[in-house]
């Protein structure tokens, strides 16, 4: 329920608990990153409300892609017909 705002150090709880929790979530994603990085057709896609505050912070190849699941479900409509 923190509302600080991510710095690179921070000076009050707030922003420590901001910045911490994006720090996680990107170490997440990149960590995940690494084990399919070797494959040819690996992609990071963000999407969902905390993909523009996120893709600043990632230090591996992405890309983000609005409405992601919406479009899956087009292709899925489009292909069963």
């Amino acid at each position: 329920l923190a509302e600080g705002q991510w710095s690179e150090y921070p000076r009050c709880t707030d922003d420590a608990i901001a910045s911490g929790c994006l720090e996680a979530q990107a170490g997440a994603v990149e960590r995940a990153f690494e084990r399919i990085a070797g494959h040819p057709e690996a992609s990071c896609l963000l999407f969902g409300g905390g993909a523009g505050l996120l893709e600043n912070h990632l230090r591996c190849p992405h890309r983000r892609v609005e409405n992601l699941v919406l479009q899956g479900l087009c292709v899925l409509a489009v292909e069963s017909c």
